[in-house]
């Protein structure tokens, strides 16, 4: 009789906590997560520096430097020309420029004449800013 006693005390305790975790669990369940907003701003955020990066030129070229030119002008101080004077952004122009604010514009500057002087091959990756083709990025090979 005894260990009916116990069994049975056991198994009614057993039942209490289940009760009682199921009924938590379901009121965790239907509490709005604390984090929503966040949670959604950062997929959103995540999503689009995802599509962005995979949109994010407008031209892309390869092929030999056929010409450079290195201006006054603030806004476009030195300026490639592809050979065969491909188009080297959507709409754009055939030549493409870098200005002194860019960030790293003399890393790009010598990449650009190492390549051509050295007659290397030049994946060239283009903004269109105002029209014409503005250097976003580049691979020598």
């Amino acid at each position: 009789m005894q260990v009916f006693y116990n069994t049975r005390l056991a198994l009614s305790w057993a039942n209490t906590l289940d009760t009682t975790s199921a009924q938590e669990l379901t009121e965790r369940a239907n509490r709005a997560p604390r984090c929503t907003m966040f949670s959604k701003l950062f997929a959103a955020l995540a999503a689009l520096s995802f599509a962005t990066a995979v949109l994010a030129y407008d031209g892309q070229v390869t092929g030999k430097i056929f010409k450079m030119d290195a201006a006054a002008d603030a806004t476009q101080t030195f300026r490639v020309t592809f050979a065969g004077s491909p188009i080297l952004c959507t709409g754009g122009t055939t030549y493409a420029y870098l200005s002194e604010s860019d960030p790293n514009w003399k890393s790009f500057i010598s990449t650009l004449q190492l390549a051509f002087v050295t007659n290397k091959t030049v994946n060239l990756y283009t903004w269109k800013v105002a029209g014409v083709c503005h250097i976003a990025y580049v691979e020598v090979y």
